[in-house]
């Protein structure tokens, strides 16, 4: 992909309208900056505007198709969380400028006047260089995701633009060859400041001498040096790997330098994501890592069915007893990850272990422990020799009340004292219940297991689509196509 020189790049100035509502709102708070001013319209509406600005800048790369759709989220979220946080600062900077030097405060028309500064800096100067960084942030993002898939099958090399505008602290690095997996990548992998143009490629093994790792992190610890007030080094914020850590902009840039239970506060306001939507995306990121495959979008039932969570259903007896990892399967393709189920070799294999609790790989947002079942039985009363009266009709009538939510469920029955079985339904929309068993393939065999099922153990419930996965196990439960 390739980018624009800097100084041909043309960022769209904020609307000065935009930029006065947001001002005007810390003249009537006189000057008060507090969380609750990141929920006032006039805010957002400025947050809104910096965040378009920075999207139109990784749009190119995100539309681009290598970076995966969950990854792309998390660097939208991170452009819209660092915009929240400049708007922040900025406001906070403009409102030491409220009071004047009797202690009175400023009419509107002079406080908006003495801020020009202030505005230069965030709307112009300080805008033109993270649309830059962000545009080059997300390209050398993709490229990481590209890099990762070889692995440490190619070495990689650091390079700069090679020309006299190159920075000599940058001069330095160039030429650095060393795999993937080397620690210099977590922090030196470009860009490596404002306006940076340094780009990494692969090169074949033994193309190039390896350079000596501790050597390689000496020097950009000292490209990436630059003493700031008090002896701080404000160039330690590019520290960092935007394609592995999933983020546009320094997770230590000054914007965010407020307390942490402030920095929260901020952050939840902005996002407006709970801390269980943010359990999700973490938890699909670890899924992704543990089974080595990106997650796409979401698959509909014909997308994910036709025996493809069990292919070798036919070819194996490990594959005709392991409905436990068939079910986990077939959830995990409708969230979008291509994959199958592993064969229940017996005792000792994850498979077998679920057979017995088959709620192992599944954790509930709310509690971080495994879900409790739902049981329904179809018991209507004591026989006169005082056993329990069993009637399916009843059981039936339970089960579906009990799956009347729209939703995915697994589905647990007993056949016998010995064996049972674990299937899926799903309720939609329309009100109607689609049953399917991923082992088989069999989308029309609810009356038959309701007719072969043993009402005296009743039907065990769990809805999944809602629940995170353990990632510690999935690894052994299922696997990429």
């Amino acid at each position: 992909m390739k980018t624009l020189a800097a100084d041909d790049i043309n960022v769209p100035p904020i609307d000065e309208t935009i930029l006065q509502e947001a001002f005007r709102r810390v003249f009537r708070r006189m000057g008060r900056i507090d969380t609750s001013i990141m929920s006032d319209k006039r805010v957002v509406a400025l947050v809104n505007a910096y965040a378009d600005t920075f999207t139109k800048a990784i749009r190119p790369t995100l539309e681009s198709g290598v970076i995966p759709p969950v990854m792309a989220e998390h660097l939208r979220n991170d452009v819209f969380v660092f915009s929240g946080f400049k708007t922040y600062q900025e406001l906070k900077e403009a409102a030491a400028l409220l009071i004047d030097e009797q202690g009175q405060t400023k009419d509107f028309d002079r406080f908006y006047r003495d801020i020009t500064a202030i505005k230069e800096d965030y709307n112009k100067h300080w805008l033109k260089a993270e649309y830059i960084f962000a545009q080059t942030s997300a390209e050398m993002a993709a490229k990481w995701k590209e890099f990762e898939e070889d692995g440490d099958r190619y070495n990689l090399q650091y390079r700069t633009a090679h020309d006299n505008r190159v920075r000599p602290e940058h001069r330095v690095l160039h030429g650095i060859t060393l795999p993937p997996s080397d620690p210099f990548w977590d922090e030196f992998f470009p860009p490596n400041g404002w306006r940076c143009r340094c780009t990494v490629v692969q090169v074949r093994k033994g193309k190039y001498p390896e350079s000596d790792s501790a050597t390689a992190i000496q020097q950009g610890r000292e490209a990436t040096y630059q003493a700031g007030k008090n002896g701080v080094n404000k160039a330690a914020i590019f520290r960092y790997n935007p394609g592995k850590q999933q983020v546009i902009f320094p997770p230590h840039h000054p914007y965010y330098e407020v307390s942490e239970s402030l920095r929260k506060k901020i952050t939840d306001i902005l996002t407006g994501k709970s801390e269980k939507e943010k359990k999700w995306l973490d938890n699909i990121t670890k899924t992704e890592e543990a089974l080595g495959i990106r997650k796409g979008s979401e698959m509909n039932f014909e997308q994910a069915d036709g025996n493809k969570p069990n292919p070798n259903y036919i070819k194996n007896r490990a594959y005709q007893i392991n409905c436990q990892s068939c079910v986990v399967a077939y959830e995990l393709r409708r969230r979008g990850f291509d994959v199958e189920a592993f064969g229940n070799t017996g005792q000792g294999c994850t498979p077998y272990k679920l057979s017995y609790d088959t709620n192992l790989i599944w954790i509930d947002p709310n509690t971080g422990e495994k879900p409790k079942k739902t049981k329904v039985s179809g018991n209507s009363g004591i026989t006169a020799k005082g056993n329990v009266r069993t009637n399916k009709k009843l059981l039936e009538k339970n089960f579906q009340e009990a799956t009347k939510e729209v939703g995915r469920y697994h589905i647990t029955v007993v056949w016998n004292l010995y064996s049972g079985h674990i299937f899926t339904a799903e309720r939609l929309p329309d009100g109607t219940l689609a049953v399917y068993d991923p082992q088989t393939g069999d989308s029309h065999c609810w009356e038959r297991y309701l007719k072969a099922l043993s009402a005296r153990y009743g039907i065990a419930i769990q809805r999944v689509d809602n629940m995170l996965v353990n990632t510690e196990l999935i690894g052994e439960v299922v696997h990429k196509v």
